[in-house]
């Protein structure tokens, strides 16, 4: 079966547990250290993009990167 090949992270692999597709406003607040409509206002200025998924936006990690490439 092709899904028991799939390599499972370890306990001490930290940074792949912490390995995110998408975030919701409040976890991509909480990562930057902003304020939710800090967030908000950077959607409006199309700054960074979010897409809907089942009724919520949804910031997705790729995008959350190249945000960060580009104002650093």
């Amino acid at each position: 079966m092709i899904i028991s090949k799939i390599p499972r992270p370890s306990a001490g692999d930290h940074q792949q547990q912490n390995a995110r597709l998408a975030y919701t406003k409040r976890e991509l607040a909480e990562l930057l250290s902003v304020s939710q409509k800090t967030i908000t206002r950077w959607e409006e200025r199309k700054l960074i993009k979010s897409l809907k998924a089942c009724r919520k936006k949804l910031y997705p990690a790729a995008i959350v990167n190249s945000f960060l490439k580009e104002t650093l």
